[in-house]
């Protein structure tokens, strides 16, 4: 299940639409986890803030990545310029 965040303040705190925010990775249709388990801060560089934690992905995670990225290549590309842009704008689910 993907992770909300909880609730920083600044302007990430005040993003009305809560559910933007992840903090798994999107990987071949899944919200995704770190193997190992860990995480990493994104830090505002004005402020040092920290905005998000992410997961701290690894090799095996980049591969997973890599692969399906060239598995969803072969239909992506055959889509029309319109269909890709309804994809892009209804987002991951």
């Amino acid at each position: 299940m993907a992770q909300i965040a909880a609730g920083p303040s600044g302007e990430i705190g005040r993003l009305r639409e809560r559910s933007l925010l992840r903090m798994s990775a999107y990987v071949g249709g899944q919200w995704i986890e770190a193997d190992a388990g860990g995480s990493f801060a994104v830090l505002d560089p004005a402020s040092g803030e920290e905005l998000a934690r992410v997961p701290r992905m690894g090799p095996a995670e980049t591969r997973r990545a890599i692969d399906a990225a060239g598995n969803a290549l072969p239909a992506w590309r055959t889509m029309l310029a319109k269909d890709r842009a309804r994809t892009l704008r209804r987002g991951p689910t």
